[in-house]
């Protein structure tokens, strides 16, 4: 089935409530949804492990209690991702720094190197 926007295919979770998404259309962009984990039935989300069971079904991302984010918000307030880093630099620690860095940047690569196969 074809959508009008394009679709999430894989979705990898990073630090800070960002999620690292791979488009139909090839795309790669990154989603914070801290914005989105409002009232009850999201709170769990602010939960890291329960965070990362994060898994496309093929139309959006969703987490196992059903919990998800309409796919047009997906694509449209994500913004495209280049590899640069995307959090504020300021409110963190120069170790944090670098551990999110480090896990950004290995959840780019493993999305290049798919893309490749």
């Amino acid at each position: 089935m074809a959508y009008l926007r394009p679709t999430a295919i894989r979705v990898t979770p990073l630090e800070n409530y960002r999620l690292l998404i791979e488009f139909d259309t090839k795309e790669i962009k990154m989603l914070d949804i801290k914005p989105f984990i409002k009232g009850i039935f999201y709170e769990p989300l602010l939960n890291e492990d329960y965070f990362k069971m994060v898994h496309c079904d093929g139309y959006t991302i969703v987490w196992p209690n059903e919990q998800d984010i309409c796919p047009d918000n997906v694509y449209s307030e994500s913004v495209s991702y280049d590899g640069e880093f995307l959090v504020d630099k300021s409110t963190l620690r120069c170790d944090e720094l670098g551990r999110i860095k480090q896990a950004e940047l290995q959840a780019y690569s493993d999305l290049y190197k798919s893309n490749e196969k």
